[in-house]
């Protein structure tokens, strides 16, 4: 496998993402700080694009699917653009979203990984997006700015398998990443 890989403990939720170059995320933090998004702005350390949300399962699969994918996903570059928003129950996630759907490819491959291994997933369908943060309240205005960004092109080279702590301050860690070839 790409790296050694800690023990995943019971309870812990994992994820498949990409991050986005340090100056892409530093522009669209820069970006989103002006928005006004309230008290649950994301945290810079928190930003990334989900390919899959695999939830409390087997790591080790997992890790399998995460690293076949890898192997057979080369570096492609995308361009953070534009946004939009999710309603919830107590509050509206604000997302920017992709100049072009250049994770498609790489969402599908990932997804008949997971099959291969056995992995499951959450199978709705693939919307790439990076969490800006929650608004309780109007959304309009940060909407139509979100509508006009548009951030510098970013080189993905590696793939994450990340695991996810729930609670009221979500913790995110790397548990394996692997260059894509």
């Amino acid at each position: 496998m790409g790296t050694d890989v800690p023990d995943v403990p019971r309870g812990v939720r994992l994820f498949v993402a990409v991050y986005p170059s340090p100056a892409a995320l530093d522009h669209v933090s820069a970006f989103a700080a002006g928005l006004d998004l309230g008290p649950r702005p994301a945290p810079r350390a928190s930003l990334h694009l989900t390919l899959a949300f695999l939830g409390e399962v087997p790591p080790d699969p997992a890790l399998a699917a995460v690293e076949a994918t890898a192997a057979a996903t080369g570096p492609f570059d995308l361009r953070l653009a534009g946004g939009g928003s999710f309603a919830g129950r107590d509050s509206t996630v604000l997302w920017a979203g992709l100049a072009a759907p250049v994770l498609d490819g790489p969402a599908a491959t990932l997804r008949r990984e997971l099959d291969r291994y056995g992995v499951g997933y959450d199978e709705r369908p693939f919307r790439a997006h990076l969490t800006l943060g929650r608004v309780s309240g109007p959304v309009d205005a940060p909407l139509a700015a979100l509508a006009g960004y548009a951030g510098p092109v970013s080189t993905i080279d590696r793939l994450a398998l990340v695991s996810s702590l729930p609670g009221p301050d979500v913790a995110y860690r790397d548990v394996a990443s692997w260059p894509l070839r």
